[in-house]
């Protein structure tokens, strides 16, 4: 278990790890907001990351993923309800 001070510079060390090694990541939150931020705090620490989630339009939604599925973006932040329907291996 982590504190919340805490939990933002673990969620880096282990996104790094496996950024690093051009492995995919999806990191999952409960809201937008939190959703925006982890996005906006990776891109401020070097790990390229968009966003996914339920606010955004259904093509911007598909296309952020497409280019997760094709090797061009590696991480990405997103909501339960943004990932729905999309499929991935």
């Amino acid at each position: 278990r982590l504190g919340s001070q805490m939990k933002p510079s673990q969620l880096l060390q282990l996104v790094k790890k496996d950024y690093s090694k051009g492995y995919p990541v999806m990191i999952f939150s409960n809201d937008s907001k939190t959703c925006d931020w982890i996005s906006m705090f990776l891109n401020e620490n070097g790990v390229k990351c968009m966003n996914l989630n339920g606010d955004m339009h259904l093509f911007l939604r598909k296309d952020v993923f497409k280019k997760f599925q094709n090797g061009d973006l590696n991480v990405i932040s997103c909501t339960d309800v943004g990932s729905r329907g999309l499929d991935t291996t």
